[in-house]
Formats: C-alpha cells, sequence, structure tokens
C-alpha cells in the first residue's frame, strides 16, 4: 500500500514538474566547436530526457551482453545439478521398491550429474 501510494505521489511530482517546465518562456542555446542549436527549454527538457533514457537502456543492454556467458555457466550448472537431483530420487525410489538394476543405472546417472 505504501509502495502504491508513494509511486502516486512521484508520478504526480513529475506531472507537476513537467508542467512547470512546459509553462517556462525560454531558449536554450548551445554551441560548440562551429555547431549552433536553439530551441526552447521543454524541447530542450525533453531531448535531455530522450538522451538519458537512450544511454540508460544501451548501458542495460551492454551490460545484459557482458554477463551472458556467466548465466550460461550458472544455468549449465543449476540444470546439472537438479538432473543429479533427479536421479537420486528416482535412485532412492527404486530401491525403496526393490527394483536393484534401476537403482545402479540412476546411481551412475547421479554419479555423472552431481
Amino acid at each position: 500500500m505504501v509502495r502504491i501510494i508513494l509511486f502516486l505521489v512521484l508520478i504526480a511530482l513529475a506531472a507537476v514538474g513537467a508542467a512547470w517546465v512546459a509553462d517556462q518562456t525560454g531558449d536554450v542555446a548551445l554551441s560548440w566547436g562551429g555547431w549552433r542549436a536553439e530551441t526552447s527549454l521543454p524541447v530542450f527538457a525533453l531531448c535531455l530526457g530522450v538522451v538519458i533514457i537512450s544511454a540508460m537502456l544501451a548501458w542495460t543492454m551492454v551490460r545484459a551482453f557482458w554477463r551472458t556467458p556467466g548465466r550460461i555457466r550458472r544455468r549449465r550448472r543449476e540444470r546439472r545439478q537438479a538432473r543429479g537431483r533427479h536421479a537420486i530420487t528416482h535412485g532412492l525410489l527404486a530401491i525403496g521398491h526393490g527394483d536393484s538394476a534401476t537403482a545402479r543405472a540412476h546411481a551412475n546417472v547421479a554419479r555423472r550429474h552431481a
């Protein structure tokens, strides 16, 4: 409940801030190395927001790409361990049923994976 209220308060503050920026009359002029860009404050704020969001998205994609090999290794290890636990469980069930051949087969699988 507190999170919902906090979220709504943040949305309201963002809306008030956006309305305040839209009401401002002013120009922004950027000049750099022979280039000159002039725009109004609301358009500059929008462009700045788009650039920031694009940079965050690009960073997230680069970070996800960078972490992919580790995630693949971890997932492979977890699957292997799960197969080992599965084989152990079914081997114990086979022992309980008195089926020694199936229990040995599951023990061999468990040795390979665990």
